[in-house]
C-alpha cells in the first residue's frame, strides 16, 4: 500500500509539473503558434509567414514584458496593426476581419481593409 501511495504521489507530481511547463510558452513559441493559425485561415505564403512570425514575436515579447507600460503596449498594438496592413492583401484583411480572435483583438481593433 505504501508503494502504491508513493507511486501515485510521484505520478501526480510529474503530471502537475508537465502541465505547468506546457502553459509557460515563450514569446517565440506563442508567435509561431499564432502565425500557424493565421497562415491556415488567411492562406499566408512564404515571405508573408516569415514576416508574420517576426512581427508576432515582437508583439508577444512586448506584451509579456512587465516593464512595458500600458501606453507602450498600446503603441505596439498600433504598430502591429500598421504592419499588418502592409503584409496582407486586401482579401486577406477581409478574412481577418471575420476572425478577430486570431490576433486576440476585439472587432474594433482589427485592421480594416482598404476599399
Amino acid at each position: 500500500m505504501k508503494k502504491f501511495v508513493a507511486a501515485l504521489t510521484l505520478f501526480l507530481a510529474c503530471a502537475f509539473s508537465a502541465s505547468a511547463q506546457e502553459q509557460k510558452l515563450t514569446a517565440d513559441e506563442k508567435a509561431k503558434i499564432e502565425a500557424h493559425k493565421l497562415s491556415e485561415t488567411l492562406g499566408l505564403q512564404g515571405k508573408q509567414q516569415e514576416e508574420f512570425i517576426v512581427l508576432l514575436v515582437q508583439k508577444h515579447r512586448a506584451t509579456a514584458d512587465p516593464q512595458f507600460s500600458v501606453e507602450r503596449k498600446s503603441e505596439m498594438a498600433r504598430l502591429v496593426d500598421e504592419r499588418l496592413r502592409t503584409i496582407l492583401t486586401p482579401d486577406q484583411l477581409r478574412k481577418l476581419e471575420g476572425h478577430p480572435h486570431l490576433l486576440g483583438t476585439s472587432p474594433q481593433a482589427t485592421p480594416k481593409a482598404s476599399r
